[in-house]
């Protein structure tokens, strides 16, 4: 599937493109349309947190990193 809006305008900012991010959400949004109308298929929404849940570790290196950057000393615990 593809990423929500928010996800393309945080993809978009985050590397230097020669788009600005409101064409960068209309060639998503119609690849997306063509998609759906091609497959004769129904949207079906992943979430904000998708890539997130897909790539746990990166998230938490990420997290860590902010919180780093910020001026804590983080150490992780599994919950049991």
């Amino acid at each position: 599937m593809h990423p929500t809006h928010g996800q393309l305008s945080h993809r978009n900012s985050a590397r230097s493109s020669r788009f600005p991010k409101s064409v960068v959400c209309i060639i998503a949004t119609s690849v997306a349309a063509y998609d759906l109308l091609t497959r004769e298929t129904t949207y079906h929404d992943l979430g904000d947190d998708y890539y997130d849940r897909r790539q746990t570790e990166r998230a938490k290196r990420r997290a860590l990193a902010t919180l780093e950057r910020q001026g804590y000393r983080v150490t992780i615990e599994a919950v049991a």
